[in-house]
């Protein structure tokens, strides 16, 4: 079940051993190494994570976010906690000996492709207003937008007026469907 969920899952022991990674995570860690071959380690950015989890870790309650780009342009967001899954029925183990560290990565680039499908078809934007507004989103300036897909500055400034405007006409009939 855990292999089917967009975000890649990694479970590790405090001593850093792998006990459990997702198909998403699998591909995203072999990305973050660029290695194509079985992984049976964990990458060394994501054990630095783990350990300041560790160190900064007062109660399980503490969640650690990073943000972070690798030397080929894959942006990751890691989310780090502390997991103690639930004994078994009828097992008796002791909490501290079944901590965890749970890992969640997602990729940046694909969660923006993924929210602008979505607003896509939610502001009904042409192809060129999505392409337009995905890299604004991307924080690309109106310039660099214009110099990317080789047309004017002017016309980046009307796609992006277009956006704004198909986004504010929606906006009052979310308000009205939550009444």
């Amino acid at each position: 079940m855990v292999d089917l969920l967009p975000e890649g899952v990694i479970v590790v022991a405090p001593n850093m051993r792998l006990v459990h990674l997702n198909l998403k995570a699998r591909e995203l860690c072999q990305q973050l190494t660029q290695n194509d071959c079985e992984l049976s380690v964990l990458p060394s950015a994501l054990v630095e994570i783990c350990h300041r989890l560790i160190r900064k870790s007062g109660s399980e309650e503490h969640v650690l976010i990073v943000e972070s780009e690798t030397s080929t342009g894959l942006r990751l967001r890691i989310r780090a906690r502390w997991f103690s899954p639930k004994p078994a029925h009828g097992e008796n183990a002791s909490p501290v000996n079944r901590q965890f560290i749970l890992l969640l990565i997602e990729s940046h680039n694909e969660v923006l492709q993924e929210e602008l499908w979505i607003e896509r078809r939610k502001y009904d934007l042409t192809e060129r207003e999505a392409e337009i507004w995905l890299l604004l989103r991307q924080e690309y300036s109106y310039q660099e937008i214009a110099e990317a897909l080789r047309i004017s500055l002017n016309t980046v400034k009307t796609h992006i007026k277009n956006v704004y405007a198909k986004r504010r006409s929606h906006q009052g009939q979310d308000r009205l469907l939550m009444f």
